[in-house]
């Protein structure tokens, strides 16, 4: 088994915000925000079976989504103009 960490970033105002990794919901918070001094929000942690993982980004206060293949142990997740972003990383985020 390999962790998968994923960030929520940039964008989120009170927002509504699933993820699911491969097909299973890992993640449903309401009211996400972006720290603005930060550029954080949220984060959590799951398990995946190793390889490549498929996840499922889903912002239904916005009716946004957006599924990615995910290579790497750390994913950032943003929403920028009325999009969902994101950026894979082989080390964690720092945030101040």
């Amino acid at each position: 088994m390999a962790s998968l960490y994923v960030n929520l970033q940039d964008g989120f105002a009170d927002d509504l915000v699933v993820v699911r990794v491969n097909g299973t919901e890992a993640f449903r918070k309401e009211g996400v925000r972006t720290s603005l001094l930060r550029g954080y929000a949220d984060s959590f942690q799951t398990q995946i079976a190793g390889g490549p993982a498929n996840v499922e980004v889903i912002v239904p206060s916005r009716n946004l989504s957006k599924n990615i293949t995910v290579r790497k142990p750390y994913l950032g997740i943003s929403i920028l103009e009325d999009d969902v972003d994101y950026i894979e990383r082989g080390e964690p985020f720092g945030y101040l």
